[in-house]
């Protein structure tokens, strides 16, 4: 559910936290809360946002996720910003959010809950830069992580492209990537 969308005369928190109220009554098993808009984006020119930098920049919903919380009497699933094991962990013990939804963190590193299974807890790469977004929607390419530096190759007319995320030596390979 979609908690702002960034433009004027458009959704507002309070709206949304009314709507949340309505689609619980009504039975709704859980509520995923996020925001924004592609058309935004763009409109607010925030395709090159300021990458996240530390723990304490993840999150970005968190508060209206509290406020939710307080609110309706559903699960919520916070997504929004969260890079981190550790900062996903907190969240849900802290009571922010009953569960954690991540995206772009699973297209830089589509294994990272495995890694994380597996005791290997490091944060994800992903920086929220959102070169991924704009490779994407303005550029037309397949949605991947522009961070991870592909080498291109020519074969049977087909564009393939690799490429190894940086400390984790998964290597990753995709017909047609860009």
């Amino acid at each position: 559910m979609n908690v702002t969308d960034f433009l004027d005369g458009g959704i507002s928190t309070d709206e949304a936290l009314q709507a949340a109220a309505i689609y619980a009554k009504m039975g709704i098993d859980a509520i995923e809360i996020s925001g924004g808009t592609t058309w935004a984006l763009g409109v607010l020119g925030d395709f090159d946002r300021t990458p996240m930098r530390t723990v304490k920049d993840e999150g970005y919903y968190r508060d209206i996720a509290r406020r939710l919380k307080a609110t309706v009497r559903v699960p919520i699933i916070l997504t929004g910003g969260i890079r981190s094991y550790r900062t996903a962990e907190k969240f849900v013990h802290d009571n922010v959010a009953d569960h954690i939804g991540l995206c772009r963190p699973l297209i830089r590193e589509p294994g990272l809950i495995n890694r994380w299974k597996s005791g290997d807890t490091r944060g994800s790469g992903c920086i929220s830069d959102n070169g991924c977004v704009l490779a994407a929607l303005v550029q037309g390419m397949d949605l991947h992580c522009v961070k991870l530096a592909p080498k291109y190759s020519r074969k049977n007319n087909m564009t393939v492209c690799s490429a190894t995320i940086p400390a984790t030596g998964i290597y990753l390979k995709r017909t047609r990537c860009f």
